[in-house]
């Protein structure tokens, strides 16, 4: 008789304990909350978002490394990046990227995305590197992440010279120009005859060219070449309206004029 009254017992609170409680008739379901839709007011939508963005960002490695980042209206991209520490360490991805259902970050395809970063909110002439998960990156460093847009398209763009001062350069398009990098602040041309290379100084509308090397070969008509690079040495300034490049002198008198060549977007 103990024996039975006991498995009653038993049976009676295992039964209270593990049955299923229903959820009280007010009480509303849980629901999994939806990603962020875009509105018709979006980066995406409303800003002028493609072209060139660069900077230099903290490396997952510890090291600072350059970025230039080009974003098209057909939805490609060009990345390069180049290690701070180490001027080898540079390669270049192509590929295409793809925009996240709120309209104001994208996320880079194509692409190894294990040790590199691939999202982007992208703003108004600024991308914001966000960590592997699209999250924002906080903490100390976080002003770090980001990259601005080169407004006056000066970067990866062949600018010939067009004139010297109020004259124009008799050779025109078959001789000198000038290319400068984004990433390393590099500059790369020809003065007429000789190529040349070297390094240039950036900062507002400051723009300097530290002494530059030439190759050394033996031309015929060399008048043109002295005179742009003596332009290049005295260069403190530029402006950029459209296609065309002005470089200027310490006081504020144009030296040259050069006309961009436009790769095809």
């Amino acid at each position: 008789m103990r024996h039975l009254l006991y498995c009653l017992i038993t049976v009676i609170i295992i039964g209270t304990g593990c049955g299923i409680t229903q959820p009280a008739a007010d009480e509303p379901p849980v629901i999994a909350p939806s990603p962020p839709q875009a509105t018709a007011d979006n980066s995406r939508t409303s800003l002028d978002w493609s072209g060139l963005y660069y900077g230099t960002v903290p490396g997952m490695d510890g090291n600072g490394r350059e970025i230039s980042l080009k974003l098209r209206k057909d939805e490609t991209y060009v990345l390069n990046t180049r290690s701070m520490r180490n001027a080898t360490d540079e390669d270049t991805i192509t590929g295409r990227f793809r925009w996240e259902p709120d309209g104001g970050s994208i996320k880079l395809l194509d692409i190894d995305s294990i040790n590199r970063p691939i999202y982007y909110r992208v703003g108004e002439n600024y991308l914001r590197q966000l960590d592997l998960v699209n999250r924002p990156i906080e903490g100390a460093m976080s002003e770090l992440y980001y990259l601005r847009k080169d407004r006056d398209r000066l970067f990866d763009r062949r600018w010939w010279l067009d004139s010297l001062g109020t004259g124009p350069v008799v050779e025109g398009k078959s001789g000198p120009y000038i290319e400068l990098s984004a990433n390393g602040q590099r500059v790369t041309g020809n003065a007429g005859c000789n190529s040349l290379r070297g390094s240039y100084v950036l900062s507002g509308d400051s723009l300097t060219f530290p002494p530059l090397s030439t190759t050394k070969m033996a031309c015929p008509a060399i008048s043109v070449e002295r005179a742009f690079l003596d332009v290049l040495r005295r260069t403190v300034g530029y402006a950029v309206s459209g296609s065309t490049l002005r470089l200027v002198d310490s006081r504020g008198e144009y030296l040259a004029t050069l006309r961009a060549e436009d790769p095809a977007d």
